[in-house]
């Protein structure tokens, strides 16, 4: 059968690290709805830093998504180093309301000189083989390890022990 060999494609391969691979979709999906605001303001130059001025049901409509999975995202990208707030606190107009807030958007290449370097290739680009021992749900790893046990201990004990038998099998490799 023609479709049984299996031929790395070299188009899909990325040559370069990009931001998607440092985040979770839900979080990458928030920075490209931020990143397109940012570069498609009149005026926008590259090289231009980002500054994303919105608030968070904007992102929900441009998202499809509710805003408090929005909040959730911009939460995490601003622990992960990936956007900057601008504003120390969020004003209030003179009806109660909400003014917008301001993110410095950082792009790859700041955030790797920021922050440090680029995961590892999970997978092989030419053979495919796995180079990234997986891993069970948190979930499926700690009812496996209590049952393994037989004792019932505190989730973060299970949590290391889990984390330690990943180091494990990464260095037996």
């Amino acid at each position: 059968m023609p479709n049984d060999t299996k031929v790395a494609d070299s188009s899909l391969q990325p040559e370069t690290c990009v931001a998607r691979r440092h985040m979770r979709p839900a979080m990458f999906m928030t920075y490209a709805a931020m990143v397109a605001a940012c570069k498609s303001k009149p005026g926008y130059e590259p090289g231009d830093p980002l500054i994303f001025w919105g608030q968070e049901h904007t992102l929900a409509n441009l998202n499809n998504r509710n805003k408090h999975q929005e909040s959730d995202a911009i939460d995490a990208l601003k622990k992960a180093g990936w956007i900057v707030s601008l504003e120390s606190e969020q004003g209030r107009f003179k009806k109660g309301q909400w003014t917008s807030k301001q993110y410095r958007v950082l792009e790859h290449d700041e955030y790797v000189a920021t922050h440090g370097g680029c995961p590892p290739l999970r997978y092989d680009p030419l053979t495919g083989e796995k180079l990234i021992p997986g891993r069970l749900s948190k979930s499926l790893e700690r009812t496996w390890i209590l049952k393994m046990i037989g004792l019932v201990i505190p989730v973060t004990w299970v949590d290391a022990i889990a984390q330690g038998m990943l180091v494990f099998r990464w260095i037996l490799r």
